[in-house]
């Protein structure tokens, strides 16, 4: 599916990318955002530090600018970057974050967890306590960028649709 024009609001350019295909967008900073496929983004012209993932995925490789932090947002989190490198997967009522480079900020007015490169999170929507920064190998985020899938104390129902929107084949 190629980049739709926003049809309510000119301003928004919405990426939407079909399974198995994916887009890298440059940003007027310089910053790069790597969309994997059976994602959505949504870019606002007059908040050219901000980006919205909808659903599915996207690495984040942003320009440091101490005055002007980047922001990521899901539906229930915020993800603010430091300059830095991160990963962040959209679906199932739940974010999921995880830095390569840098440091990021998950949800700086509530949360307000700071990952470090070669940490990251998940977060369900509808949480009842503070998520908490663990361990991730620092190899493998993004990995999909490369069609590496790495899978370490997650359930295996995930693993379908992961192969599905990084390779558009159906795997039960």
């Amino acid at each position: 599916i190629p980049t739709l024009p926003h049809l309510l609001h000119p301003e928004v350019r919405l990426i939407q990318t079909a399974a198995g295909q994916q887009e890298s967008v440059t940003l007027p900073d310089g910053s790069r955002i790597d969309i994997n496929g059976g994602s959505v983004v949504e870019l606002i012209e007059n908040r050219p530090r901000f980006a919205r993932l909808t659903s599915g995925e996207a690495m984040f490789h942003i320009v440091h600018q101490d005055d002007k932090p980047f922001i990521v947002e899901t539906t229930g989190a915020r993800i603010m970057d430091l300059g830095t490198a991160f990963n962040v997967r959209r679906e199932d009522g739940e974010t999921s974050v995880a830095v390569s480079e840098g440091v990021v900020v998950f949800n700086p007015d509530s949360d307000n967890v700071k990952m470090r490169a070669g940490q990251g999170l998940t977060a369900a929507d509808n949480r009842k306590s503070r998520p908490r920064a663990k361990a991730v190998d620092i190899a493998s985020v993004g990995g999909w960028r490369d069609g590496l899938l790495v899978y370490n104390g997650v359930a295996l129902s995930q693993v379908p649709a992961d192969l599905h929107r990084t390779t558009g084949m159906e795997v039960s």
